[in-house]
């Protein structure tokens, strides 16, 4: 009880009358019956976390970004006195540890993202921005954020969820049950920004930084 429950999104022909049904209920939910045919309930609800990711019936990652930036934020401000700006540690090592303690709070799990769109990923890149510039100090308040990642060698938000998403694929498809490759192949089929089409655009990139090398 607690650890288990459906998050459901309605779409198309017949959405309307499935989220009267199973939603909009008292109880939310269906039954469900077992290969050895016993039954059990099992609720519907409007979001879920499962090891560290949020999933929302909504499918968007609003919520999920917001709560990453939340755990990175607090885990910067715990450290940012004694460690991270502190300046008689040297710089190479406060980034580091920025990148260890901060930034995997961030994108854990990132790689099974679809593609956030333009606003999302500015709000992530500001948020860097910010403590990255918090970290190093005045002198880097009126550097632009461009610049200011790339002097302290942290990827672009696009581009560490691409090689987030790439090592992820790696891991599916070596390791991954069948079911979840299949899985991955029917929502490609079934609509246009699935995980699958933005694995896709990851790998095009890839292969255009490694002709560039």
């Amino acid at each position: 009880k607690g650890k288990t429950g459906i998050v459901a999104t309605f779409s198309g022909n017949g959405a309307a009358p499935a989220r009267r049904q199973f939603q909009l209920i008292p109880q939310p939910g269906t039954s469900f019956e077992f290969s050895d045919g016993t039954e059990q309930f099992v609720h519907i609800t409007p979001a879920y976390r499962h090891l560290g990711t949020l999933y929302t019936s909504d499918q968007t990652l609003d919520t999920e970004i917001s709560h990453r930036l939340g755990m990175a934020r607090s885990a910067f401000e715990q450290l940012r006195r004694r460690v991270l700006a502190n300046r008689h540690l040297p710089l190479q090592l406060r980034l580091q540890l920025f990148g260890t303690l901060i930034l995997s709070k961030l994108y854990f799990a990132a790689g099974s993202w679809h593609t956030p769109t333009g606003r999302q990923l500015e709000r992530i890149r500001t948020a860097i921005g910010r403590m990255v510039k918090a970290m190093l100090g005045p002198t880097m308040r009126f550097q632009s954020t461009a610049r200011l990642l790339s002097q302290a060698g942290i990827l672009e938000p696009r581009a560490r969820l691409a090689v987030e998403r790439l090592l992820y694929a790696q891991r599916l498809y070596h390791h991954g049950p069948a079911f979840l490759q299949l899985m991955t192949h029917e929502e490609d089929a079934q609509q246009p920004f699935s995980w699958l089409a933005g694995l896709r655009h990851d790998l095009r990139w890839l292969y255009g930084v490694e002709a560039v090398a």
